[in-house]
């Protein structure tokens, strides 16, 4: 039994000494690992592991120096913050500016203008209705330029087809008086008003909505025209072809604007036809149509009409008055048919 107690105790200390020998080999390893460096204290690792030289680092010192002295004499430029009490003033606009923006607001304002605008009684707005009159403008001119450039037999027909053309040119024609110092056909009614209201005959040739006889509404006075108009006052005819009168019936006929078509010297045959011994012709007309009144004077006394009075001190219009009972001399119709297209030139209107 003893031995085997020292045999048991030299197996334990056998087995002591090993596990002593095995703890100081795990130290010794321990030991020989590389310590991990701190990230915060260590510098990264130059590229390609070379580490840079005094020289180096002089030179970047002395560039870092030269920075500042640098910065030190061109001090830094901040922006200027503005106040948060005082608004950030803006740039005077320019001349061109203040024009575009005052178009611009007329621009505004004129649209919300038209949006506050009301329907007309006709129901276009304000707009639609300055382009009905635009529309009516050139409308206007059109009929106008065809009743001074073609034959009457041409301007009649026109009138037949349509005769709704012959109150759009009255119309625009009425327009166009609004702008002139003084309508002819007053002058024109004023000189005739003094005349004996019973025994007297007025004819007016080419009278439009019979306007002189409305200025003379105790007068007798006849209204011809292209068409039958102002519920049968004025009587349908061209005037240059034949004014369904007697001869020597009239004592006074009127042309006011209204030697229009290119064959204009046959409605002064027909004037002269239908008056009476002594009987007179009172003509009105715009003065930048005559290339001489003289000469239409000297033409229209072929027909043994006498000049008797003339006054042009309208700025826009001549007045002339004949008398008949002067000697003729119409041998050639056609000769002062062309004749007079040349002395009374056509009175167009320009597009405003």
């Amino acid at each position: 039994m003893t031995n085997d107690i020292k045999s048991a105790e030299s197996n334990l200390g056998k087995l002591m000494a090993k596990m002593q020998s095995i703890d100081g080999d795990k130290n010794a390893v321990s030991d020989s690992k590389p310590k991990r460096s701190n990230k915060k204290d260590s510098k990264p690792a130059e590229k390609g592991g070379s580490k840079k030289t005094p020289t180096a680092n002089k030179d970047k010192a002395d560039k870092t120096d030269n920075k500042n002295r640098k910065q030190q004499t061109q001090p830094k430029q901040q922006k200027a913050t503005p106040s948060p009490s005082k608004p950030k003033e803006e740039a005077k606009p320019t001349k061109k500016r203040k024009l575009e923006q005052s178009g611009e607001q007329k621009n505004v304002n004129k649209g919300d203008k038209k949006k506050a605008e009301k329907i007309e009684g006709d129901g276009n707005t304000s707009l639609q209705a300055k382009m009905k009159k635009s529309l009516s403008g050139a409308r206007f001119r059109w009929i106008n330029e065809t009743l001074y450039t073609t034959d009457s037999q041409e301007a009649h027909e026109l009138m037949q087809d349509d005769p709704s053309i012959f109150n759009e040119y009255h119309e625009g024609f009425v327009e166009q008086t609004k702008s002139w110092p003084q309508n002819p056909v007053e002058v024109i009614a004023k000189s005739l008003s003094s005349l004996p209201t019973s025994s007297t005959l007025i004819v007016d040739l080419g009278s439009g909505p019979a306007t002189l006889a409305k200025a003379l509404p105790k007068h007798r006075v006849l209204s011809y025209d292209l068409v039958e108009a102002e519920n049968g006052a004025v009587v349908e005819c061209d005037i240059a072809k034949k004014v369904p009168l007697p001869t020597a019936s009239v004592d006074r006929v009127v042309f006011c604007l209204s030697l229009m078509g290119s064959n204009w010297v046959g409605a002064i045959t027909e004037a002269e036809r239908i008056l009476v011994a002594k009987g007179k012709v009172h003509i009105a007309e715009v003065k930048s149509r005559f290339s001489s009144i003289n000469e239409f004077v000297e033409l229209v006394s072929h027909f043994g009409l006498k000049l008797v009075d003339k006054d042009e001190s309208n700025t826009h219009f001549a007045n002339l008055v004949f008398t008949n009972g002067g000697k003729k001399d119409m041998v050639n119709m056609k000769e002062l048919t062309d004749k007079g297209k040349n002395i009374l030139k056509p009175c167009l209107y320009k597009r405003r």
